[in-house]
């Protein structure tokens, strides 16, 4: 939000130069493993709840063209028009990708008897196989580079690793695609996040 402030005000003659330095910060840790899932989903809906913005941005442009102000207005709708696209693909991005086969015979039960609704399941199918190899060679990799674990037991937290490859696509939908659906779900029927703060335990 601040950054668009800022971008109206100089009439769009404004951008963000990165600065690469270290930032150390305590991660989400509360005093129990549950309470620390239900920290982070909560720290996820709000971090989407910058869908918002976008009401000001739209609305701020509207204004703007009215009072006929100089602007890039094409450069500054194609930006928001990609904000648009990266909030809604962050809230039904996962969901498509688990139901990309299902939603077509949902819609139009005709087009799923078609040849190429076939085809494109066909090569859906082949693009997630390609996916799966990309996936399963990642995950030796990741497990072949961390360090050993110490401790007697080695063995059972490299089997945890490795459940927690399988539980990915599990992971990916709960804290991929909920967080922000529910948190533009609340901004359309004009709710609300409430005020929470994040707990953050230092285990020594």
């Amino acid at each position: 939000h601040q950054y668009w402030r800022t971008y109206f005000h100089y009439r769009g003659h404004y951008k963000i130069v990165p600065i690469f330095i270290p930032v150390y910060q305590d991660a989400l840790q509360n005093k129990t493993y549950f309470t620390s899932l239900v920290g982070q989903y909560k720290q996820l809906r709000r971090w989407a709840w910058a869908a918002s913005v976008l009401a000001y941005i739209f609305y701020t442009l509207r204004e703007l063209r009215q009072q006929k102000v100089k602007m890039p207005y094409m450069r500054t709708y194609m930006k928001a028009i990609e904000l648009f696209y990266q909030q809604v693909m962050w809230a039904t991005g996962p969901i498509i990708l688990l139901l990309n086969l299902f939603i077509p015979a949902v819609i139009n039960p005709e087009f799923s008897r078609s040849l190429f609704a076939y085809n494109v399941s066909e090569s859906i199918n082949m693009m997630f196989n390609v996916m799966l190899v990309g996936i399963i060679s990642y995950m030796f990799i990741s497990l072949l580079s961390l360090p050993k674990p110490p401790g007697r037991f080695s063995n059972i937290r490299k089997g945890l690793a490795i459940i927690s490859w399988i539980l990915l696509p599990v992971v990916t939908l709960i804290y991929g695609a909920f967080p922000p659906l529910d948190a533009q779900t609340r901004l359309m029927l004009g709710g609300s996040l409430g005020f929470g703060v994040t707990e953050k335990v230092r285990r020594k």
